[in-house]
């Protein structure tokens, strides 16, 4: 099945684009959670309750499950329970550096490294070094989106399911078809951009014959069914969405800290209860969806140590990131946090804290990221891997 694709899905019109990137031959496949607002590294990565600077949860104490340290409560049992299960697959990476406090800014510094509007996010590169033929290398289903020269990659399913209208009512791909003649009708080069055209609609007809129910979903449990659906036809190699908390309340905690202790609880159920599916599932070509898998687990800052005067905390520089699953090497926490809830220097070898070693930031997360899809980070970022986090 040819399944390679010119296309960039938005909610309003499908653009041909040309293909840019050299392929590679890994089979990993990313999905990348996003937790919008900044999640709090004092409810779970860091348990500095030695610290006279830092307010820690009451009734919280220092775990330690499957060689990861955190911070656990009876309030977070599915953390725990998750942890038993899960942990030894599992690497939390810690005390990375935001370098910024501005949640626009953060979001582009942790999903591409750079402040900068012509930056691509991770999903984006890895993507488009693939070299399998894919019909969606790239898909959005929520969250931050990031593209420059990368854009034909990215597949966006429409807030209102504009994608699966497209598929699913042949007279809408008809009038699709018509709005790209008119567009060539003036341009130079309307050849190329007819076999493009050609081309997509060539992808969109086999979409639809994978008669594949392209809704994005109201719940982050059935964005996450979804996915797991997407990557076991062999469909895409990333997909984003974002998970907002419980009841979509948001990780931007300025008051009632309390509710990170919530999302953090469901989260991780719904993280157990999702690998629980992705263990039980074959992908088309018959091998263990769990083989090819990471799950990328990100938000764009940390929390303040200390509780205002709304018993909230404010924005934060530091904070962690999760990496789960095929490439990982699991069962440890990488890097650390001060008394003052700084990140500590690693040694990027061996995962330990050392004053020797490198402050981590966003760019040491991203090259981390490409080196588990067999891409050279120094195309894209002078940082280097965290080597300890990647499974020999």
């Amino acid at each position: 099945m040819n399944r390679r694709t010119f296309l960039t899905l938005t909610p309003s019109l499908i653009i041909p684009q040309n293909s840019f990137a050299q392929p590679n031959t890994s089979t990993r496949k990313f999905l990348f959670i996003f937790c919008p607002g900044g999640w709090d590294q004092c409810t779970l990565f860091a348990p500095l309750f030695d610290s006279n600077f830092v307010d820690m949860e009451m009734q919280s104490n220092r775990g330690f499950t499957q060689g990861i340290t955190y911070v656990d409560s009876e309030s977070r049992p599915s953390v725990r329970s998750y942890l038993e299960n899960y942990g030894d697959r599992t690497c939390f990476i810690n005390g990375f550096e935001a370098r910024s406090v501005a949640h626009d800014v953060c979001l582009r510094l942790v999903t591409t490294g750079s402040p900068q509007s012509n930056s691509d996010d991770w999903a984006s590169i890895i993507s488009a070094h693939h070299s399998e033929s894919l019909l969606m290398p790239s898909v959005h289903l929520s969250g931050p989106s990031f593209t420059n020269q990368y854009s034909h990659v990215r597949t966006q399913l429409g807030r209102a399911n504009q994608l699966r209208t497209l598929l699913s009512t042949p007279s809408v791909l008809d009038n699709v078809e018509d709005e790209w003649l008119e567009k060539i009708t003036n341009q130079h080069d309307s050849s190329e951009f007819i076999e493009k055209s050609m081309s997509l609609e060539q992808d969109l007809k086999e979409l639809q014959s994978l008669s594949f129910d392209f809704s994005s979903g109201e719940s982050f449990s059935q964005a996450l069914k979804m996915s797991k659906e997407i990557f076991s036809q062999q469909l895409s190699r990333t997909i984003m969405l974002s998970y907002n908390g419980v009841r979509d309340l948001g990780w931007d905690t300025h008051a009632a800290n309390d509710m990170q202790s919530w999302h953090f609880e469901e989260l991780f159920a719904h993280l157990s209860s999702f690998l629980m599916d992705v263990d039980a599932q074959q992908q088309i070509d018959g091998t263990p969806l769990s083989d090819d898998l990471c799950i990328v687990l990100l938000s764009e800052m940390g929390r303040f140590p200390k509780l205002n005067f709304r018993n909230g905390r404010d924005h934060w520089t530091y904070t962690s990131a999760i990496l789960i699953g095929s490439g990982v090497q699991g069962g440890q926490s990488i890097g650390g946090y001060d008394d003052f809830s700084l990140g500590l220097p690693v040694d990027l070898n061996s995962g330990e804290v050392d004053q020797e070693g490198t402050p981590l930031d966003c760019n040491n997360i991203g090259a981390t990221l490409l080196t588990l899809a067999d891409i050279d980070p120094a195309e894209f970022t002078s940082a280097n891997p965290i080597y300890a986090a990647i499974r020999s």
